[in-house]
């Protein structure tokens, strides 16, 4: 599950500079409460990057790119919409399909293959949404529409609250690493509230380092790490008869099927979605060696 806001910001940062290169003005209008939906928030800032870049492409200089996410009747609708070439009615049946060719003069020059909106729809739809052209017509600019099913929001657990439900084992030694400074805080003193013994690193390298010294019982490593990536660093850990034993637990804000599918291969015990789950990882660890 991801905070669709998020998404849309890194997406809009990415496409800035080319924006800025050719003179035109990105504006954002973002929701100011969450639009949580279910999904892979890689492939849903590749399907914004793309409709922000085609929006910038085929804008003139002095134009302007509007980005509009909000929440409707239980949907999330990001509009991307701009005043530059617009499309034909012709051109909007056939937008998002595969090796379209349309007249105008820049798409031509930049080699205008429909490859990218075919590839927006696909990513769209898995993620059971829809995504939707408009023009007025060539000259009068475009507005590309998604639609996106919001999800129930996250249940928050405050750690004094979690403490009253499943025990954890008192003194199972801990090792968490993780380069985002709060989650590291919270997550140590959610378990050195527990009865763990805690230790934490930012860095995939010295999180070895510090496996080697403590020989934990758990491992929560992040995949997105400095150093070496979660994947490498459970690879090197199986890698070592010496932690035989240890459970290793991907924490991690990509959650699809071959996200989890790929943790388990590359020898993790089990995989967490961010923001963390208490629950399920109280769950996991009452299941741990001591």
């Amino acid at each position: 599950m991801v905070d669709l806001r998020t998404v849309l910001k890194e997406a809009a940062d990415a496409v800035r500079p080319l924006m800025e290169a050719r003179g035109v003005e990105l504006r954002l209008e973002i929701s100011a409460e969450p639009l949580w939906v279910d999904g892979d928030p890689a492939r849903l800032q590749q399907v914004h990057v793309n409709l922000l870049g085609n929006a910038g492409k085929y804008t003139p200089r002095g134009g302007h790119v509007l980005l509009d996410a909000k929440l409707v009747d239980g949907h999330s609708v990001v509009t991307v919409r701009d005043n530059g070439m617009g499309m034909s009615k012709a051109m909007l049946e056939t937008a998002f399909d595969l090796f379209v060719q349309s007249n105008r003069t820049l798409e031509r020059s930049e080699g205008g293959l429909g490859v990218g909106l075919t590839l927006v729809r696909g990513l769209v739809v898995k993620h059971g949404g829809t995504v939707t052209a408009r023009s007025e017509g060539e000259g009068k600019g475009c507005e590309l529409v998604v639609r996106l099913p919001c999800a129930a929001p996250p249940v928050v657990i405050t750690p004094t609250e979690l403490l009253k439900t499943v025990p954890f084992r008192k003194g199972s030694r801990i090792v968490i690493v993780e380069d985002n400074a709060d989650s590291l805080e919270l997550l140590s003193m959610m378990l050195t509230r527990a009865g763990c013994e805690c230790h934490g690193t930012n860095n995939g390298i010295s999180g070895l380092e510090l496996i080697e010294e403590v020989h934990p019982n758990v491992a929560i490593v992040d995949i997105g790490l400095p150093g070496i990536d979660g994947f490498e660093f459970a690879r090197r850990v199986r890698g070592n008869a010496n932690h035989a034993k240890l459970f290793l637990i991907a924490h991690t804000g990509y959650g699809q099927r071959e996200d989890r599918e790929k943790s388990l291969a590359a020898g993790f015990d089990a995989h967490l979605v961010k923001p963390v789950d208490f629950e399920a990882l109280q769950q996991l660890l009452t299941q741990c060696p001591s």
